[in-house]
């Protein structure tokens, strides 16, 4: 049941027990709310429902709903909606929280509770309903189940959580940003392909370019003002009337051809006088001729789709619209009519554009923006201006805004009326890019945010700017030159932004424009060329004194020596953050990223550099698990100075008193069994049947003289499996050639004990062996040389936790295909100087490791005992690794992030 809190909830049924009869109580949705609901939530399963950013009130317009988002340093993690339930109820909620991306609801009256999967493709709503709850009367088993959701259990469970094997006999539904981003290019495509059937009408040469470009662009801003619309039904800001128009349609045939068209563009006129926004000044697409077939198959799949869950625009999450919308632009339109869909890689390519996880967009954005922001009175906070200057469809730029509205209502204890957040936006949301869609989409989507019944939308032509933010020559640049002085001169000239943020473009095609940027960024293009590196370059020059800097990038620039510029550059401001991401954090993309927060002073290289590896995680989930409650690290920025190349390093250990290099007790040795082509080119070398001659497997030695080998695959933590049917023949001075050299290191294959590990692994695996075995070259071998240490003793501190840990730190091979031990690292690893007395402890548990795997390595097992024994050895294992924490003085902070980073 996690920590489910009994007490508490005891008290809450006493407390409903009380007003049972009161009818007015009951009716009345919000007092029951604060009373019973908010409790549940808070008091009985631990989430802080009172911190803003963390549990999120949503009530509709009308007031006859109120939702729930429960979150995690900002992060939504489910949705309660406080309502009784029915048919509409569940399917209001279904909807809610697949807009929310979000993979279960809770619906409650406070008695009765149902439990919702929100991803669940299912005929009707109630066939989403999971398990259903009487509060009143609820077994303990049911109680379980609710406490799946307790705070602590959640966040430590994540995907085990047992919650989601309740999903495993459902059919799942296709994600939301997968099913807009399809309904987005049908209705382009199906738009500008009846744009086109009638020429007369619609008089556009769509063999010219810069002609079609501009239709394409118009048609985009149909669909962008038919979302908005429906964003604003659904929020209850406007009367429904899509719905009712496509229904009307649908049912009165004797309508004249173009009826659905005129009534679409007067309700165009209707927002355009109500709201007033640049979303519905007057363009090419108010002059369109479009069927009604056309527009009627977009309504219906705006508001009546079949076999799906309808939109809820409301509740969709701002990263979900712009996932589907920056795909969107991914596509263009080709063929000889233009008019066939397809993902253009190459654009993606060539323009760096990947659309950023949420859990990178909130990380960022918590570490600048809400920092600074936090404790301000609202007329502070007013000040802050905060930049993305490669701002996509704004994803960045809306948690920014998010985060200051929930800083504003900390600070003014209340929500925020319209023109306070419309300050918020117009006084603090900058952004700039180069593409004109995504200008369109990132103004779509902030206007969406501040949508409110009555009210009119402020103009964001000026907070959000179509610019190439790394050029402002115009020879180059041509109309998107972008002059920072000219183009947001109050900001500049008061000291310029107070935080940017952003994922600007990678690996990009800069060829044409590489001139120009040694040029106009110098420090960043002295080495390899990326224009990321520009991007932070920039960035720096448009902070303020203490402005602070917050960007994902390609994690080259922390380790790889050609990237060795930026990080001088960076070097000479306030590190704060540095978080090596590892591979895959962008969907369809395998090249490691990181995480760079910096501030805009000047340092010494004292201060503390917060540090954070998830590289050896290729989990999304994992990764935002850690960074939604994370423990770093700390290093010395002066580490930065001492470091082979100046590398970013999330590690830097130095040997300490009582201690003694790996190296220097152990003689480390590559002495597995050599053999190869020698006065022959690089290609020659391994064009031979050397090995076919050397080496053979077989049940049964062939002759006396063949010794049975060891590769790496046969080597274990505390194990060897001895008998490998591989030998190779130790006579081969009688067939081998004149080219031809064998070497084999009999002395080491012959020393026993011996440490063995295997070469091919990201970290040491490695076992005793007292048989003298011989071994392949994927097997390296340790020779104690040191008699004041116990061989098994070092055994232990080898498999140990903590020392894998430091090795991996040291050399960042988890991830690759076929990583290796380097012995020069093994050399290095810190070996505790302790007498032999106490080294008895761990010569005792390494001695039942070794005697455990032994037992698990015998064919003739029972599954129970084998299940038995796998248990002892779990539990010996963990031992050894609390021995060894104390043995080195972990604190409980450096242990929860080695157990972090050994996932």
């Amino acid at each position: 049941m996690g920590g489910f809190d009994l007490e508490e909830f005891r008290v809450l049924l006493q407390r409903y027990d009380k007003y049972k009869d009161d009818k007015t109580f009951l009716s009345n949705e919000k007092q029951v709310c604060q009373s019973l609901i908010v409790p549940l939530i808070g008091k009985v399963l631990h989430w802080e429902t009172d911190e803003p950013s963390e549990f999120k009130t949503e009530v509709s317009q009308a007031g006859k709903r109120i939702d729930y988002v429960v979150c995690s340093q900002g992060i939504s993690q489910f949705i309660v909606e406080a309502k009784a339930p029915n048919e509409e109820m569940y399917s209001q909620a279904v909807s809610y929280g697949y807009g929310k991306d979000r993979d279960f609801a809770i619906l409650t009256n406070f008695r009765q509770l149902v439990i919702l999967g929100c991803k669940i493709r299912a005929r009707s709503a109630r066939g989403a309903e999971l398990a259903r709850i009487d509060l009143l009367t609820a077994s303990q088993k049911e109680l379980g189940l609710l406490g799946h959701f307790e705070r602590e259990f959640w966040l430590s469970s994540g995907r085990s959580n047992p919650l989601y094997a309740l999903l495993g006999a459902h059919k799942p539904s296709i994600p939301l940003d997968e099913q807009l981003l399809e309904d987005l290019k049908e209705w382009r495509s199906s738009l500008l392909t009846n744009i086109r059937q009638h020429p007369r009408q619609n008089r556009y040469d769509f063999g010219d370019e810069h002609e079609f470009m501009h239709v394409e662009e118009e048609v985009q801003r149909l669909i962008n003002r038919l979302i908005f619309i429906c964003f604003c039904e659904d929020k209850e800001l406007k009367d429904p009337v899509l719905k009712g128009l496509l229904e009307e349609k649908k049912g009165r045939f004797a309508l004249k051809p173009g009826w659905l068209l005129g009534r679409v563009k007067e309700l165009f006129g209707e927002y355009r006088r109500e709201y007033d926004s640049d979303l519905f000044d007057r363009g090419y697409c108010d002059d369109f001729f479009i069927e009604d077939a056309r527009l009627l198959d977009i309504l219906e799949d705006l508001r009546q789709p079949k076999d799906r869950p309808a939109y809820d625009f409301k509740s969709i999450e701002a990263d979900i619209l712009g996932k589907s919308y920056e795909n969107f632009i991914g596509h263009v339109q080709r063929g000889k009519k233009r008019f066939k869909e397809e993902e253009d890689r190459g654009k993606r390519k060539s323009e760096g554009i990947y659309y950023t996880p949420k859990f990178i967009v909130d990380y960022i954005v918590n570490n600048t923006v809400r920092p600074r922001a936090r404790g301000k009175a609202f007329e502070d906070i007013l000040s802050v201006k905060i930049l993305d200057p490669a701002c996509g469809s704004g994803s960045f730029l809306l948690r920014a805004y998010d985060v200051l509205l929930e800083e504003a209502q900390r600070s003014l204890g209340r929500e925020p009326n319209y023109d306070e957040k419309r300050k918020l936006m117009l006084s603090c949301i900058h952004g700039v890019d180069v593409d004109e869609r995504a200008i369109e989409i990132a103004k779509l989507s902030l206007s969406l945010r501040l949508a409110s019944r009555g009210e009119r939308l402020p103009q964001l032509r000026e907070n959000i700017r179509l610019g190439n933010s790394l050029i402002d020559d115009k020879k180059i640049a041509d109309y998107k030159a972008f002059a920072w002085e000219e183009e947001f001169r109050g900001i500049m000239g008061n000291g310029g932004f107070d935080v940017v943020v952003g994922n600007p473009p990678w690996g990009a095609d800069i060829d044409d424009i590489l001139d120009y940027l040694k040029r106009k960024y110098p420090q960043t293009t002295q080495e390899h060329k990326d224009i990321y590196k520009c991007f932070i370059e920039r960035a720096m020059t448009l902070l303020r004194t203490d402005g602070t800097l917050g960007y994902i990038v390609p994690n080259t620039c922390l380790l790889q020596p050609r990237y060795k510029d930026v990080r001088i550059f960076l070097k000479q401001y306030l590190i704060l953050k540095v978080i090596n991401l590892g591979e895959r954090v962008f969907e369809g993309v395998e090249a490691p990223s990181c995480i760079i927060v910096v501030r805009n002073r000047e340092t010494d290289g004292s201060n503390r550099v917060k540090v954070l590896d998830l590289a050896m995680s290729k989990s999304n989930e994992y990764k935002s698990q850690v960074l939604a409650s994370p423990h770093y690290s700390e290093i010395s920025q002066d580490i930065y100075d001492r470091t082979v190349d100046n590398n970013f390093v999330t590690f830097f250990r130095e040997l300490k008193a009582n201690e003694k290099l790996f190296g220097k007790i152990v003689d480390c040795r590559d002495a597995g069994i050599n053999y190869q082509r020698v006065g022959v080119g690089l290609q020659e070398k391994g064009n031979s049947d050397l090995a076919q001659r050397l080496l053979y497997e077989n049940p049964k030695q062939k002759n006396k003289q063949d010794k049975e080998y060891l590769k790496g695959e046969d080597i274990e933590r505390y194990w060897i499996t001895y008998k490998t049917g591989r030998f190779v023949r130790t006579n081969y001075k009688e067939f081998i050639k004149s080219n031809e050299v064998v070497r084999l290191d009999i002395k080491t294959y012959e020393k026993m004990p011996k440490l063995l590990w295997r070469q091919t692994a990201d970290r040491p695996i490695v076992t005793i062996d007292d048989e003298g075995a011989w071994f392949g070259r994927s097997v390296q071998a340790g020779i104690l040389i040191d008699d004041n240490f116990n061989i098994k003793y070092l055994l232990a501190l080898l498999n140990s936790r903590y020392l894998s840990y430091l090795y991996i730190q040291s050399v960042k091979e988890l991830g690759r295909v076929f990583p290796q031990v380097k012995l020069n690292k093994i050399k290095q690893l810190p070996i505790k100087i302790i007498s032999p007395e106490k080294q008895k402890p761990f010569i005792i548990m390494a001695e039942k490791m070794l005697s455990l795997n032994k037992k698990l390595g015998e064919e003739k097992l029972a599954q129970l005992e084998k299940q038995k024994l796998e248990q002892e050895v779990k539990k010996t294992d963990s031992e050894i690794d609390n021995l060894v924490y104390s043995l080195y003085n972990i604190t409980e902070e450096e242990r929860r992030i080695i157990e972090q980073q050994n996932q």
